[in-house]
C-alpha cells in the first residue's frame, strides 16, 4: 500500500518504488522464515512434502506474476504497484479464510 501511495502522490517515481520495495523486502525478511515454519507445523510427519509444495507454489506464482508484469510494464510502474497490493491482499484473504482450518489443526498462527 505504501508503494501505491508514494507512486500516486509524489513526483519521485523511481525513488518511491525503490523505497517501498525495500521496506516490503525488510518485512518479508523478518517474517518469511517464521511463516514457512508455521506452515509446516500442522504436518510434522510430512514436512518434506509440505516444504516442497510451499516452495513450488511460491516459485510458480512468482514466475507467473513476473511474466505478466514483464509484458505490462511500460512508461510507468503502476502494474508493479498493483501486483504488490494484489498479492498482499490475496495473502490476507487466505489468512482470514483459513482460520477454521488452523484452529482445527491446533496451529496458533
Amino acid at each position: 500500500m505504501t508503494m501505491v501511495l508514494l507512486l500516486g502522490f509524489t513526483p519521485y517515481g523511481a525513488v518511491s518504488i525503490v523505497a517501498a520495495i525495500g521496506l516490503y523486502m525488510v518485512g518479508m525478511g523478518m517474517t518469511l522464515a517464521q511463516a514457512q515454519a508455521g506452515a509446516l507445523l500442522p504436518y510434522p510427519d510430512r514436512a518434506g512434502a509440505a516444504s516442497s509444495l510451499l516452495g513450488f507454489i511460491t516459485q510458480t506464482s512468482s514466475a507467473a506474476v513476473g511474466a505478466i508484469l514483464g509484458h505490462t510494464l511500460g512508461i510507468n510502474a503502476w502494474p508493479l504497484a498493483i501486483a504488490v497490493v494484489a498479492a498482499g491482499s490475496l495473502s490476507l484473504l487466505l489468512w482470514v479464510f483459513s482460520r477454521n482450518i488452523r484452529a482445527r489443526s491446533g496451529a496458533t498462527h
